[in-house]
């Protein structure tokens, strides 16, 4: 089975349907079906989720309550795909009031399919009996009836589940290698007794410890090693906000966990860390979707387009640009209102005399957009995903040529501004070769120009307006 599309309205934050189209999987190819969802909070992402897991259960029932539902509609939510090439679309009947709607369409009970949502909040019972052994496909059934009843559930079958896992050898070898590839500090794990039963590790310094008496984030790595373990093509994992007590580099090594296994399983993951992100992995597939507020409606869901993705593509590749694979420059995703810069050198100063002037902070692109030319790429990806967005040129001769064409780019564009600086640079900069000396803003100590100070209080005012306006 692989999905192809959501349709999703008059559901929750949702008001007019907004629509998602998942990529499809290439062989050899990590991530080219791993779909990113990132957006403000409340905005809609782990809607999305839940209501993928809700369409693709066991149970033939959808739930929508009376505080799911906008001004009396029924949900209008279908999931199309494919099952052996064949197509499917699962939809809820139209009753209006209603709060348990059957599914209907090609809604069927998946059989050797392992459909799995991990959500932000992961807690499970500490201790447990073992009086069962729980298969994963039993646990994801059981988890989810829970979650249906229970907002915020404490797994208590999580324990039986790994039973199963820790009393198969190539199984517990095969979790173990996973859990360690996470978390290195870890060497083994056991199921131990005193009084009930309970998960303990063993860490590298030999000793084994109970996950209930440590941080949250090995609890969080059992679980989320648990949805990856013998994870196989068809398979669908829903990851909601997977980052959440996760060190940096746990984080890391979590997405090219992700993106390995997105080669051949759809991975959908609703995050706000900039470490699940990959320009590589966009252009080769990968699809990024951003939600939204629109105003009187509910939420919007944007995506880049795929002029954007090679336009994007194309600068970051550059080697002198590898800085734009930073985590900084990655923050964009997550922006509200974004500035670009020229040069890395544009982007300290700016921020320097911000910090130094207690002025309100304004976020800034990266280390700047690798050059006046490059900044209408940027530009698209902030359109696209409806990040508002200032581009600041230079006001020598290539930045009022790139200016002038991104103004015509972005004509009639409320939600971009484009702007040039009163002088040839941000600072003054000494003749170099061919090139003439220019004066900027600032002398080379990055000492503004007691002249330049009113009209360059003035931008930065401009520029703070325009990207705090909703």
């Amino acid at each position: 089975m692989l999905l192809r599309t959501l349709k999703i309205g008059h559901f929750k934050a949702f008001g007019s349907p907004q629509s998602i189209e998942f990529p499809q999987p290439t062989s050899g190819v990590p991530a080219s079906c791993l779909t990113y969802i990132v957006g403000p909070n409340n905005s809609g992402k782990s809607i999305i989720l839940k209501a993928v897991h809700n369409l693709l259960s066991h149970t033939p029932t959808f739930v929508a309550g009376i505080d799911d539902r906008r001004v009396g509609l029924s949900p209008d939510i279908i999931l199309s795909g494919t099952t052996d090439g064949t197509l499917f679309e699962i939809m809820l009947e139209k009753r209006h009031g209603a709060a348990h709607l059957k599914k209907e369409g090609g809604w069927a009970p998946n059989i050797g399919q392992t459909i799995s949502f991990i959500p932000a909040r992961r807690p499970w019972q500490d201790k447990f009996n073992m009086q069962t052994v729980m298969t994963k496909s039993q646990h994801e059934i059981s988890y989810f009836q829970n979650l249906r009843s229970i907002d915020h559930y404490v797994d208590q079958h999580f324990g039986n589940a790994m039973l199963g896992v820790e009393t198969d050898t190539q199984k517990k070898l095969a979790y173990t290698n996973l859990l360690r590839t996470l978390e290195p500090s870890i060497i083994d794990w056991t199921i131990d007794n005193s009084g009930q039963d309970f998960i303990s590790f063993q860490s590298v310094s030999g000793q084994f410890h109970r996950v209930g008496l440590v941080g949250e984030g090995v609890s969080n790595l059992f679980k989320i090693a648990f949805a990856l373990f013998e994870v196989k093509q068809g398979d669908v994992l829903l990851f909601d906000e997977p980052e959440l007590s996760l060190h940096p580099q746990a984080q890391k090594r979590l997405y090219e966990i992700l993106r390995v296994a997105a080669q051949s399983t759809q991975i959908i993951v609703s995050t706000h860390s900039p470490y699940f992100f990959s320009w590589a992995d966009i252009k080769a597939g990968a699809r990024v979707y951003r939600t939204g507020f629109s105003i009187g409606d509910g939420a919007t869901i944007s995506t880049l387009r795929p002029e954007t993705i090679s336009k994007v593509a194309k600068v970051a590749e550059e080697k002198k640009n590898r800085k734009l694979y930073d985590v900084v420059a990655k923050e964009v995703f997550f922006s509200n209102g974004c500035l670009f810069v020229e040069g890395q050198e544009d982007a300290h100063i700016i921020e320097a005399y911000i910090n130094e002037n207690n002025r309100q902070p304004i976020e800034i692109f990266g280390y700047g957009s690798g050059g006046a030319t490059h900044i209408q790429s940027w530009l698209s990806l902030a359109d696209d995903l409806g990040v508002r967005a200032v581009a600041l040129f230079d006001n020598d001769e290539a930045g009022r040529t790139a200016y002038a064409k991104c103004q015509s780019a972005f004509s009639g564009n409320e939600h971009i501004l484009c702007l040039t600086l009163p002088t040839d640079d941000i600072r003054d900069k000494p003749p170099q070769g061919n090139s003439p000396q220019k004066l900027g803003l600032f002398d080379e100590a990055w000492i503004l120009k007691s002249h330049h100070a009113t009209a360059w209080n003035s931008l930065l005012d401009q520029i703070e307006q325009f990207l705090r306006t909703k």
